[in-house]
């Protein structure tokens, strides 16, 4: 916050529109606070052990909707898929159609079939279709999110990015150049 401020990206706007500003921006999950950088390694470690044995519960369940971020300290929503697609990439999977047909294997397994535009999928060319859709979304929507905020399963520093060199790199943006409109 700090740097933004000197950088100027809020402009002419007072401390209480800032503050007005990161209450509605957090409050709608867009921004998070983020922990210090000290400990944050030891965290990692120790959400990926709880994540893990969350998204391997996700083989069995959808009754744990929630990962640990190392990054804020708090509880992100994933959906039972994207801790599939999570688990599929700890076990090396790297492609997300790989990632949806290790999902629809477990789904299809337990005799699950999955509801689409209201009604249920019978075919298994259906199911993995609607799967790999999902598994394409979540590669480039919430995987990026996934990895900023530590949820990856993985301890391997080239799967994920190094969380203190990203936190630096985006205080060190160019963020004056963003622009910032007040809100009201």
């Amino acid at each position: 916050m700090r740097n933004l401020l000197d950088q100027g990206v809020f402009g002419r706007m007072t401390w209480r529109e800032i503050s007005r500003l990161l209450t509605i921006l957090v409050g709608s999950g867009i921004l998070a606070p983020c922990l210090p950088l000290e400990g944050l390694e030891a965290r990692r470690e120790r959400c990926q052990v709880f994540n893990q044995a969350i998204c391997k519960r996700a083989e069995d369940s959808d009754t744990l909707g929630f990962l640990a971020s190392p990054v804020t300290g708090s509880a992100v929503a994933l959906d039972r898929f994207e801790q599939l697609f999570l688990l599929a990439l700890s076990e090396g999977k790297q492609d997300p159609m790989d990632w949806a047909a290790l999902v629809w294997s477990i789904l299809s397994a337990q005799g699950h079939r999955l509801q689409h535009e209201g009604r249920v999928l019978e075919h298994d060319a259906e199911n993995l279709a609607v799967l790999q859709a999902r598994a394409k979304a979540f590669a480039v929507r919430r995987l990026p999110v996934c990895k900023s905020l530590g949820l990856v399963l993985t301890p391997d520093p080239e799967a994920e990015p190094d969380a203190k060199q990203e936190l630096t790199d985006f205080a060190n943006a160019e963020a004056a150049s963003l622009p910032c409109n007040a809100v009201a």
